[in-house]
């Protein structure tokens, strides 16, 4: 396990919040399968395909989530090239820019994607120019009109 903060150092040794290293695994010699991916995803309290989207565009590559449920990243990445840029991730999309806790929660807003720190209460809007909020904007807009087209009453602001 390890720590949960970006890129900053962590020297308390009680400190709470840990998420499994990442573990890969190549595959056909091109193809890098990010075994645990689902369960560094939900200890960072968001989507297992965010986070590989973000890889997509941080490395200029292709990535898949396949029939079997594998996370994949074409191209000859090492894991700690996928561990340095969940760092990256952590920090742009995860950490409260106030406390630094990872206890945030997205909030789509019109075409803003706004984030909430449930820690200490902070709200800001995310950075629309990086490529990943202007994807988790339009997916989620997407699957709200699939949920309001089978009229089930959603929570239509929520986003994880």
């Amino acid at each position: 396990m390890m720590n949960i903060a970006g890129h900053t150092p962590i020297v308390d040794a009680f400190y709470r919040y840990e998420m499994p290293r990442l573990v890969t695994r190549t595959e056909k010699g091109v193809k890098q399968v990010i075994v645990n991916l689902a369960e560094v995803a939900d200890s960072l309290g968001r989507q297992p395909e965010a986070i590989l989207k973000f890889y997509e565009y941080e490395l200029n590559t292709r990535t898949a989530v396949e029939k079997d449920g594998k996370h994949v990243v074409t191209g000859p990445f090492t894991a700690s090239q996928f561990q340095n840029l969940l760092s990256d991730y952590i920090d742009k999309f995860v950490l409260c820019g106030v406390c630094g806790n990872p206890e945030t929660t997205y909030r789509v807003q019109g075409e803003k994607l706004r984030t909430k720190c449930k820690a200490c209460g902070e709200k800001w809007d995310l950075d629309m120019n990086h490529r990943l909020s202007s994807w988790i904007v339009s997916r989620f807009l997407r699957e709200y009109k699939v949920k309001k087209k089978s009229k089930k009453p959603v929570d239509d602001t929520e986003v994880v």
